[in-house]
């Protein structure tokens, strides 16, 4: 995510910087996140703190350590997002309206998406969710803060 502060004197937020911090965090959320919730293989080797192999979310690499989760009001750690995956069917995502804004200082951003889903085959349902996003100095965007929550139940398509 690019720095979106000028170094003309305080810390300003530019307009060309800002859409293309808009456009990583974007490109991050639905190639990464979102196709990680929408296919089949959310699960990849990895080996533990004690050098065990285990099966990692492909999710768990986008959160920050001390990343929270609320889903439907329930509270989840990065460690306990395994257990989440692991009730939940496959799913479609399809993305309405996603908003960036710039928080806090440069490397923040404030995501708000707003869109369906599809669980399994049968259950649609509308949904919002809202991400606070962190950037590094290497430019290793994280996740810090996701909130989901269903709005209604539609019928399927």
């Amino acid at each position: 995510m690019a720095d979106l502060s000028s170094h003309d004197g305080p810390e300003v937020f530019r307009e060309d910087v800002i859409a293309k911090a808009c456009q990583d965090v974007r490109k991050m959320l639905m190639e990464q996140y979102y196709a990680s919730w929408d296919t089949a293989q959310r699960y990849e080797p990895a080996t533990d703190a004690m050098g065990q192999p285990v099966l990692r979310p492909k999710l768990w690499y986008l959160y920050s350590d001390e990343a929270t989760v609320v889903w439907n009001g329930h509270p989840y750690s990065k460690n306990d997002i395994n257990t989440l995956l692991a009730q939940m069917p496959i799913t479609k995502h399809s993305i309405s309206c996603l908003d960036v804004q710039p928080v806090q200082d440069a490397h923040h951003a404030m995501v708000s998406i707003h869109g369906t889903c599809l669980y399994g085959d049968t259950v649609q349902r509308s949904f919002h969710q809202q991400f606070i996003t962190e950037t590094d100095g290497e430019g290793q965007m994280r996740l810090l803060h996701d909130c989901f929550r269903w709005l209604c139940e539609d019928e399927a398509r």
